[in-house]
């Protein structure tokens, strides 16, 4: 299989870095200085985040501050009641940033976004004083069996891919079903993620509609599934002939998200199929 996507080089990145350094060099001489603007900021290590149903619900936020010469306070908010931030962090003299837990209760299988404030009059222009974090409760997963799963829309190469199984529920899915295949073909630049989810309820498979992304990351595969049976309905249906589904859909390129190839994946549920057993 053809690489699809070639980074840059590491001497190419150099380049630019030198440049980039080049440009603001602090012997130039239009460099000026920034003002001093004490004030409180935020930040976190990432901002989309995952949890299993077990584990604990808490996040954490870093509060930080431009000046620590004395101990100080600053105001916090957040525009969702589901997590608990407190209403102001306190700093002692000398202390620079502080890592705030907020802890949250969401549903199992539910996400919600979050975003966090600073007062305007308490921040500062050298950083964010509005974070907006994105939370998901994932379900609690396990193992339904596998299959082989045919990619006939983007690479036309097929595999054994994984099936879990949310636990109380009806839900379903391919455990990173285009990892699976680049791997088993040999790839090494592999996609992350792109779990496709899926239902079944007594024997009837359903698809929902939406964007699906077989790389979480969009640069292993800088492309996107699509599913529209409302709009779409002569290009993108589902259908069950023993243990194999077919679902016929659309795909398009990230970079201008419009669908523009017609295809199929399909997956023959060779262990575990739950109408078959």
């Amino acid at each position: 299989m053809n690489k699809i996507f070639q980074k840059m080089s590491m001497a190419a990145l150099a380049l630019l870095s030198v440049l980039a350094l080049a440009s603001c060099d602090a012997g130039d001489e239009d460099y000026t200085a920034g003002a001093p603007d004490p004030g409180y900021y935020l930040s976190a290590s990432s901002t989309s985040l995952t949890y299993s149903s077990d584990e604990n619900q808490v996040l954490a936020l870093v509060v930080g501050r431009t000046d620590s010469t004395a101990a100080g306070t600053v105001n916090l908010t957040s525009d969702n009641p589901a997590f608990q931030v407190p209403s102001s962090v306190d700093f002692a003299a000398g202390e620079k940033s502080k890592t705030v837990m907020v802890p949250f209760d969401l549903p199992i299988g539910s996400t919600e976004t979050v975003t966090f404030t600073v007062p305007s009059d308490e921040s500062t222009v050298y950083g964010t004083d509005s974070l907006t974090f994105t939370v998901k409760r994932d379900y609690k997963w396990e193992n339904a069996g596998s299959g082989t799963f045919t990619d006939n829309i983007l690479y036309s190469i097929s595999g054994v891919v994984s099936v879990e199984h949310a636990v109380g529920t009806n839900l379903y899915r391919w455990v990173s079903p285009f990892n699976s295949l680049f791997r088993q073909a040999g790839e090494s630049d592999l996609p992350t993620g792109g779990n496709i989810q899926f239902s079944v309820d007594n024997g009837t498979v359903s698809f929902a509609d939406g964007i699906y992304y077989p790389d979480d990351s969009k640069t292993a595969i800088p492309y996107f599934l699509y599913y529209d049976t409302a709009n779409y309905p002569n290009y993108c249906n589902l259908s069950v002939d023993g243990s194999v589904v077919t679902i016929n859909l659309l795909a398009g390129e990230v970079k201008d998200m419009q669908p523009a190839y017609t295809g199929s994946i399909v997956f023959d549920w060779t262990e575990g199929c739950p109408w078959r057993n």
